[in-house]
């Protein structure tokens, strides 16, 4: 499985999605049932969701993205379809979890130094 961002492949135009299952697109990877369960609950009670997930596209790159997928009613009640707007955030986590891991480092570094005192610092 590759790690990249949508820029790094051509998806599909309007023209080849219509009509086809998003199956066929990507799939999607979930790090725990319960947050596919969560999404599918909030969209039934509140008709939209929004969090983080992870697609994997046909060409087997892996994407993690932010997606906001609002429920279409012709009637109320009667869902027609789903609208979702996806961005993808895989280099913005990548960043964070850069800050992450330097925050820890410092911290570590300047827990370190404060443990070890030298003979006659003044408390």
């Amino acid at each position: 499985m590759k790690s990249g961002r949508y820029e790094d492949y051509r998806p599909p135009s309007a023209s080849e999605a219509l009509g086809r299952p998003i199956s066929k697109l990507y799939s999607i990877r979930w790090r725990r049932h319960e947050e596919q369960v969560a999404e599918e609950s909030e969209l039934r009670e509140n008709g939209e969701w929004r969090g983080e997930k992870e697609h994997l596209t046909q060409n087997g790159h892996a994407l993690r993205v932010e997606t906001r997928i609002t429920m279409m009613r012709e009637i109320p009640g009667m869902p027609r379809g789903r609208l979702a707007v996806i961005l993808d955030v895989t280099e913005r986590n990548q960043h964070e979890d850069e800050v992450r891991v330097s925050e820890i480092r410092y911290r570590r570094l300047f827990e370190a130094a404060h443990d070890k005192r030298r003979p006659g610092d003044q408390e």
